[in-house]
């Protein structure tokens, strides 16, 4: 038969029975007994425990551990936004960095490119440049050798078939070289000019049953001497007149 006590109208039960009445241990509920932390009361070596105290413990521990664990899963939850927002934070920070670098390569490539470009255009105006000054150059050249007489546009050199050249002048006249053979002479034509006044020497003009023209230099004495030179009159312009 338990034993009960009442005081001030609550009733206390052994530390056994009020173990057996809930899911502690004896040795628990005992502690708790002594550690004031439930209604109890020592008699005789025997604690005895009010179960209603009991129980109210027993709930506000399972109340505070339910309290604990939503502030832990809270505080998990808190912890795992932050981490994210960290990571996020770290990830966007990493990506501004990446685009400044490309950015700035792409800044180093434009610049780059700019400078070589302008570096090519100067060389190419400068080339440009400089070749069409030579070309100015040897056009002036051309132009002042055209600008200049030239000494030997009145002389008319007349090869013969033995390799020897009769060279005439206008000043000078033209004088027949001993031995012509089978050559033809070629004389300048200067309008009015005859072929007879072409010579320093006495020649006479004799035309050929073919219509060809041939002269014969005149001696001292009036006496046709030498071989007979086939001749062709050549149209010129003399540069001085």
């Amino acid at each position: 038969m338990s034993r009960t006590l009442d005081i001030n109208g609550r009733l206390l039960h052994p530390v056994k029975e009020a173990a057996a009445s809930v899911s502690y241990s004896r040795d628990y509920v005992t502690r708790l007994a002594r550690e004031n932390k439930i209604i109890a009361t020592n008699v005789g070596r025997q604690w005895f425990v009010d179960l209603e105290s009991l129980k109210g413990y027993i709930e506000n521990v399972s109340i505070e551990q339910e309290i604990r664990k939503k502030q832990l899963s809270f505080d998990r939850i808190k912890e795992r936004e932050i981490r994210e927002a960290t990571i996020k934070q770290h990830t966007l920070h990493l990506g501004k960095v990446k685009m400044l670098n490309v950015k700035a390569v792409l800044v180093a490539s434009f610049v780059l490119s700019l400078g070589l470009f302008s570096g090519f255009v100067a060389h190419l105006l400068i080339s440009s440049s400089d070749s069409l000054q030579a070309q100015v150059v040897d056009t002036k050249g051309r132009i002042a050798d055209l600008s200049q007489p030239n000494n030997n546009s009145n002389v008319v050199a007349e090869k013969v078939s033995d390799g020897r050249s009769q060279v005439y002048s206008p000043e000078n006249g033209l004088r027949i070289m001993e031995d012509v053979q089978n050559g033809v002479l070629l004389l300048p034509n200067y309008g009015s000019t005859t072929v007879e006044d072409l010579f320093s020497d006495a020649v006479v003009v004799r035309d050929l049953s073919d219509g060809s023209q041939v002269i014969h230099m005149i001696n001292g004495e009036g006496r046709e001497v030498g071989t007979e030179i086939p001749f062709v009159v050549v149209p010129v312009k003399h540069l001085n007149e």
